[in-house]
Order: structure tokens, then sequence, then C-alpha cells
């Protein structure tokens, strides 16, 4: 009898180690090195709790906005709870270079997402002291658990760089570094922008052709995802704006700002209605010495700093999550991205009250500040899974020949541009573009707004302070977002007036332009249903495995109910 009790309680326990096993396979392990208990019972336990993150990297704990430690989340945890990592998605950072023998980057670093065109190699390494293009890549893209540094948001992507600038900027090399192999990058993070604080955007007009080609042909025609930073010259004495800035206002690119871990605006981030979204970073005027709500990341040497920042470092951060998007679902367009976005971006209110938000003729909260809100990762994952590739774009234009004299306040000027009839029937609106030639001096006073026949207003230039050249606008365009979703149907109003000191001499406009972009269709999308299903490989959507799971909990569950039952009847039977 005492032999079938022993041969009873070893099938027991091969039950349980049978039943853990399972369990194991079909959740999977979270992180690159998953810690597994001695005993079959304990292991058993811990896979039927819902899986977590756990990371040996030093800085970690540092990371904010990775940990969800803070209210202020962009559920990248849940999502790699999920099982979203980046894996089979190619980042390239294009900047002054990127360590490619980096602990950080070295065993995804991808050389065919690389160059330097700086001086003319493949080694995308910059020179000493240049740095800023290894913390972009390290805040997207840093390795995970290599006890070093801290945790990179898509840290299974393939990382690369193209090296487009030295110590300064270069215009030459844009176009080049914008295109380079556009058929296999998935993402180009570009944490940089022209100066524009005295007068126009330099380096763009050299890459409009770059980006539209891009966005048509790039990633076998699914369109690159160019995500560029918004700006650092917002706050006194500069008050830039990026409606100066020609790549945040190119319709074939996604721009970034930064938030502050308590929701209120960074003091440095520029403002314009071309801002598609918000990501949390330290604020760019926090002292180096201020040691809270830091942002770890990889610097030259192999070495790492807590210290990055601003624009730069939500691009990085923008860059990370939609490589994890993009795992959820490669076949997305550039543009599904933009409408993922604008459906889940978070604008409670704790994020709400500073900034400047408003519902526009369709019902979308749009902000000159923080665009449709703040990124959710997994939202944008819930929603990618299943997502329906959205209609194809449309566009509408009309473009006038004029010599008008803008006068002192300009507040007298406005022109009405009607869109109505058989001339253009967009549905659902996502980029208007404004093109204008004119010449008013100082050019800092003066500030041009559009109006949609939904009465949505937005700032399409504004005033800026040292902007006091003699320059004129030559052909330069604008753009907003704040008309997604809306008709374009009915008359459009474009508004100018003066908000500084009066020009010098009357100004002219010689000629503008409106552009339409949208689809005469609804972008209508399958009910979404939320769940953690783990992706099952790089190359077809995520498919839940729920069902699996349970069942195979079930069906174990009754092995070990049976043998349980089976020994309590033979311990009766011996005891009684």
């Amino acid at each position: 009898m005492m032999l079938r009790i022993i041969v009873l309680l070893l099938a027991l326990s091969w039950t349980a180690r049978c039943a853990n096993l399972r369990l194991e396979e079909n959740q999977g392990c979270i992180s690159s090195t998953c810690q597994r208990s001695s005993s079959p019972f304990a292991r058993f336990s811990q896979r039927m709790k819902r899986s977590t993150t756990s990371f040996n990297d030093p800085m970690y704990d540092q990371q904010w906005y990775l940990n969800d430690k803070e209210s202020a989340t962009m559920n990248i945890k849940k999502a790699w709870e999920a099982g979203y990592n980046g894996q089979g998605v190619v980042i390239s950072v294009i900047d002054v270079g990127l360590q490619k023998d980096h602990d950080e980057f070295k065993d995804r670093f991808d050389q065919r997402a690389s160059y330097n065109f700086i001086a003319n190699k493949d080694d995308p390494t910059p020179d000493p002291g240049n740095v800023h293009g290894c913390k972009v890549g390290g805040v997207a893209a840093g390795q995970a658990n290599n006890n070093q540094c801290g945790v990179g948001i898509a840290h299974a992507a393939k990382i690369g760089g193209i090296t487009a600038f030295a110590n300064g900027e270069d215009d030459i090399h844009q176009p080049a570094a914008l295109s380079h192999a556009n058929d296999y990058v998935d993402i180009y993070a570009c944490a940089w922008g022209p100066d524009g604080v005295l007068g126009n955007k330099v380096g763009y007009n050299l890459a409009p052709g770059t980006l539209e080609n891009g966005t048509k042909y790039g990633r076998q025609g699914k369109g690159n995802i160019y995500v560029f930073a918004a700006g650092n010259e917002g706050s006194p004495p500069f008050n830039d704006s990026c409606t100066y800035d020609g790549y945040v206002t190119d319709v074939n690119t996604l721009a970034v700002t930064n938030i502050n871990f308590n929701g209120t605006p960074s003091m440095k981030s520029e403002r314009c209605p071309s801002i598609l979204a918000a990501a949390y970073a330290r604020d760019g005027v926090q002292p180096i010495t201020d040691k809270t709500h830091l942002m770890p990341t990889a610097v030259l040497e192999n070495k790492c700093t807590d210290i990055f920042s601003a624009t730069s470092a939500a691009t990085g951060v923008a860059s990370g999550i939609f490589a994890l998007v993009l795992q959820a679902n490669p076949n997305l367009s550039y543009r599904d991205i933009q409408h993922i976005v604008a459906n889940t971006s978070q604008n409670s209110e704790t994020i709400a009250k500073e900034g400047r938000w408003f519902s526009n003729g369709a019902g979308f909260k749009v902000s000159d500040r923080y665009g449709f809100g703040v990124l959710d990762a997994m939202a944008m994952i819930n929603r990618a899974k299943n997502w329906k590739n959205v209609p194809r774009r449309i566009s509408c234009e009309k473009e006038f020949t004029t010599t008008t004299v803008i006068p002192a306040d300009a507040s007298q000027l406005s022109f009405d541009v009607d869109f109505t009839g058989q001339n253009c029937n967009i549905r659902h609106l996502e980029h208007v573009k404004l093109v204008v030639n004119l010449t008013y001096t100082p050019r800092k006073s003066l500030q041009l707004d559009l109006v949609s026949p939904a009465n949505t207003l937005s700032h399409m230039l504004m005033g800026r302070n040292f902007d006091i050249t003699f320059n004129d606008i030559i052909m330069f365009p604008t753009m907003t977002l704040h008309n997604w979703g809306e008709s374009s149907v009915g008359r459009w109003q474009i508004k100018f007036s003066n908000n500084g000191p009066p020009p010098q001499n009357p100004g002219e406009l010689r000629y503008y332009k409106l552009v339409l972009y949208g689809t005469d269709t609804l972008p209508i999308q399958p009910d979404i249903v939320k769940t953690t299903a783990r992706p099952q490989s790089t190359t077809t959507r995520p498919q839940s495995t729920k069902k699996k799971g349970n069942s195979a909990v079930n069906k174990n569950s009754s092995l070990i109910l049976v043998s349980l039952f089976s020994l309590l009847a033979i311990l009766k039977s011996t005891f009684v």
C-alpha cells in the first residue's frame, strides 16, 4: 500500500511540473533573463500571476516614465508585460552619430540602417563629444538586462545610426540621411531641427521631396515613420514657435514635444498646431544638480548619463513607442500611426489643465502644446492589432496670386477660400497646409490664423521675439492638425494680425495657397477588444493566447484534482 502512495505522490509532482511547463510555453517570459524557482509548486504559483517586468539595469529604477512608479505613465510597462519590445522593427537615429560598439547597441546594431555621411564611411561612430545621437538611441532602443545604464523602450528592436551632422548642422547631408535604406528602415528618429530663431528655418528646402518619397515608397510602400522634435526655443527670451520649422510642419512627419512628470508643459518646448503628440521627458530647464525625474541613457566611450531632456528625449521616447506599435502590426502605414495617435492619446484633466485644449468640429481634443495628448503605448497597441488601413488620401487646393497691401495693424486683412460643391469633398480631414509669400518687417510681429468651416482656429504663424530680419517669407509652408476629422466643405478664412510693434513699412501679400488633405470616406475601424495577447511572430499580428492558456490551466487542474481524489481514497481505505 505504501508503494502505491509513493507512486501517486510522484505522479502528482509530475503533473504539477507539466502544468507549470505548459503555462510557461503559453505565456512566455517578459525579460530576457527569466529566473525560475527550484520548486515546481512555486513556479506554478508564479505563472498564475500576471507577468511582470524584471530588469537588472542599474538605472532602471530612475526611469520614472517607464516603471510606473508615478502617475505619469505612457503604459510602456504594460506593453512590455504583454510581450511587446520592438522585435522585428528597425530604428535609425539621424544625428551626430551613434557608437556602434556601445554595450547598449552592439548586440542589435544594424549596419544596413547606418552610414556616416560626414566621413563617407560605414561606421557611424561620432567624434568625441558628440553624444546626442547616442542619447536618443539609448532612450528609444537601449539594451535591457545587460547590467548597464537603463532600459530602452524598444529594447529588442534593431538600431542604426546615420551621421548627418558634425559639430554643427550640415544641411547638404539631410536628404541623403532621410532617404538612406528607406526600403528597410521603419523609423527615423530625428531629434533636431534647423535654427530659425532669427529667420526662416534653413535646410528644409533641400528635403521636402525626400520626405514625400519616403512616405510614399519607403517600407515597401507603407511609408517611413519620420519622428521629429518640435523644438526647444519656446521659453523667454526667444519665445520661438515650431510654425517656422519646415520639418515639423511637413505633412510627412510626426512631430512630438515633451511634457513634465506632473502634466505641465515644459518651459522650453515650442508651440504650434503641427504637433502630433507629447511624451513624458525631463524638463529642459531643470538644473543638472536636480537629481529628480532623470532620464538615463547612453553616451560615448561605453558610458551612461542620467541627464537627457526636452523634445530630443521625447523624440527617443516616441520612436521607441512607435516601434512597439509596429511590432503589433507591421502593416501600418505612417498615416495609420497618426490616426491611432489621434484616437488613443491621453488628454485627461491632469494633463489638460495647462494644455490650452479645445475640441474641434469633429470632437477631437487638440492643443498647440501637446497635439492630441500624451502617447499611450498599450492603447496604441490594442488599436493596432485589429487596425484596418485607412482609405487612400486625397487632396484639394486653391492658390491665389495677389499684390495686397498688409496694413500696419494687419487686423483688417482677411481672405475667404471656398471649398463647396464638387470641387472638394473630403469627409475626414487630416492635414491642412497653408503656403504664403509675403513681406512684413519686423516679421516677429506678424500672426497668421486659419479658421475652418467648423469654426476651428489654428495659429499658422505666431510671433517670436528675435525675428527682426528684413527677409521676405517666400513660399513658406505651415500646417495644422487641428482640423482632424472635420469636413472640408465650406468657407475657410485666412486672417492677418499684428501682435507686436507696428511694422516699419506696410507689408505685402503676393501669394497664398490652401491645401487640404484627407479621405473622401470615413476611416471606420472595427470594434476594439482590448487583450494582453503576446506576439507570436514579428511578421503577423499577435493573436490572443487567452483561450489556449485557460484550456491548459483547466486540463492540468483536472489532472491535479484526479490525482488528489485518488490519493484521498487510498488514505481513507488505509487509515479507517
